[in-house]
C-alpha cells in the first residue's frame, strides 16, 4: 500500500494506492486422475485453475470443484485464455481416452495447444 497527496481542484487529496497481482494461471489439458490431481495442489499453492476437456463426464464441478472448466477441445478452450509469463499450461491425458473414439479426437491436440500457449511461461506435458 502506497498513499500519495494530490491537489484535486481547490482541495488537496490523500488517494490510496494497492497493487493487486492477478494470482499465476494454470491451464490443464485433460481431465484425467493426474489432471485432478494437479489441479488440487495448483489451487492450495495459489493458481487459478483451468481445466479444458471436452468429456463433461470428467471435467465437472464435482472432480474439479471451485475450478473453471472449458468443455471444449484444447485449441478452442485455450484461445479463450490470456497467458503471461507466469501462466502455466499441463497436458494431462489419457492414451485413449472414455467416451471419445479415435475418430472423434482432433489431430495433434497437444501440438496445437502449445502453439495456441506461446505466451505462457511454461508449457508440457
Amino acid at each position: 500500500s502506497r498513499s500519495v497527496t494530490a491537489r484535486l481542484g481547490a482541495t488537496d487529496a490523500t488517494i490510496f494506492l494497492e497493487a493487486l497481482a492477478m494470482p499465476p494461471l494454470l491451464a490443464i489439458v485433460g481431465a484425467t486422475h493426474v489432471g485432478q490431481a494437479l489441479a488440487h495442489l495448483a489451487k492450495a499453492v495459489g493458481y487459478r485453475v483451468v481445466v479444458a476437456d471436452p468429456r463433461t463426464a470428467l471435467a465437472n464441478a464435482e472432480r474439479f470443484p471451485a475450478m473453471e472448466i472449458l468443455a471444449a477441445w484444447p485449441e478452442e478452450a485455450l484461445a479463450t485464455l490470456r497467458f503471461g509469463p507466469s501462466s502455466a499450461i499441463a497436458t494431462c491425458r489419457s492414451e485413449e481416452p472414455r467416451g471419445v473414439h479415435r475418430s472423434d479426437r482432433q489431430p495433434d491436440d497437444e501440438r496445437k495447444a502449445r502453439r495456441v500457449a506461446a505466451g505462457a511461461g511454461s508449457a508440457g506435458p
